[in-house]
């Protein structure tokens, strides 16, 4: 709620400087962010969906009544119906089942990728910009040449050395999209390099990994938070994409990427084949980009006091 400061009290909209329960300091930073955050019922509707993503995965063998890759011609291409919810697929599997365990594995590789990237990018954009100089130009120029790399031939590469591992993925996956993240943490480091707190930590003999780590880090990362919500929705769309043009997982694994692959013959005659797993990942996708969008605003200094 918004009041008029003045000497003579509260004055109507637009005679007086305003200030917004926002700018309380009073306020823990952390509480809020929440507070703000929960006002974006976008961002509300992605942390419930993500929350009920990661109980799906983790009850897969209680809430569901199927093994994922048990095969039943007798049942193929079978419809939506009370034994099989979401219908079958062509060799009679359940899937609804399959889209359940599909979740662990979406996740497996989400989390995975999201851990490595951003160890990556903390040490590559606390190095290059805290240091400069020709720790600055390697990686920099490292991040140019990865970025340069087709994400395809990178998949091929990995999948072709080392198998199709669910390390091997998450690797490739790391490998095209560190770069993006490394060069928002090191702008945010320059910025906060440039304050005059640090220089007086310097002054009172702080080493340089004590200054990283108690006086940078903590003042740079808050754009790593929102680059984390966006990236595993990012991370999952690319696992999906990967094992649709099969140099991915490989059947019968439960991917959500397999299935939609599979229905692409079938698009007319068995239409639930594709809309189920699509629709999973597309909600998924989407959850993380409103948790992205929710976290930039309520991180956002300059949007406080505007929701």
């Amino acid at each position: 709620m918004a009041i008029a400061i003045t000497p003579g009290g509260p004055l109507p909209p637009g005679s007086a400087v305003y200030a917004t329960e926002e700018l309380d300091p009073l306020v823990p930073f952390w509480t809020d962010v929440w507070r703000r955050f929960r006002r974006n019922k976008l961002a509300l509707i992605g942390l419930g969906w993500c929350f009920l993503l990661i109980f799906i995965a983790v009850a897969a063998p209680i809430i569901t009544f199927f093994n994922p890759t048990t095969i039943n011609v007798a049942d193929s291409l079978a419809k939506p119906s009370r034994k099989h919810w979401f219908g079958t697929d062509i060799l009679g599997r359940d899937l609804y089942t399959r889209i359940v365990y599909g979740s662990q594995i979406s996740l497996k590789v989400a989390i995975a990728t999201i851990i490595v990237t951003i160890a990556l990018s903390l040490f590559v954009g606390a190095m290059s910009g805290f240091f400069g100089g020709w720790f600055d130009t390697i990686f920099m120029r490292l991040a140019d040449i990865f970025s340069a790399l087709p994400y395809i031939v990178v998949v091929l590469f990995f999948v072709g050395r080392f198998g199709r591992k669910l390390w091997a993925i998450v690797a490739a996956i790391v490998v095209i999209g560190w770069m993006g993240t490394a060069r928002l943490f090191r702008s945010g480091v320059l910025q906060v390099k440039a304050q005059e707190y640090i220089e007086a930590a310097r002054a009172a003999g702080c080493s340089n990994s004590r200054i990283i780590l108690r006086h940078i880090l903590p003042n740079a990362i808050q754009p790593i938070i929102v680059s984390i919500s966006f990236g595993i929705g990012a991370a999952i769309l690319q696992e999906s994409v990967f094992s649709f043009l099969g140099v991915g997982f490989q059947p019968p694994t439960p991917a959500w990427g397999i299935m939609v692959g599979e229905s692409r013959d079938y698009i007319t005659s068995a239409p639930h084949l594709f809309f189920f797993p699509a629709g999973a990942l597309v909600l998924t996708v989407l959850a993380f980009t409103f948790i992205g969008d929710g976290m930039r605003d309520a991180l956002d200094p300059k949007l406080r006091g505007a929701t």
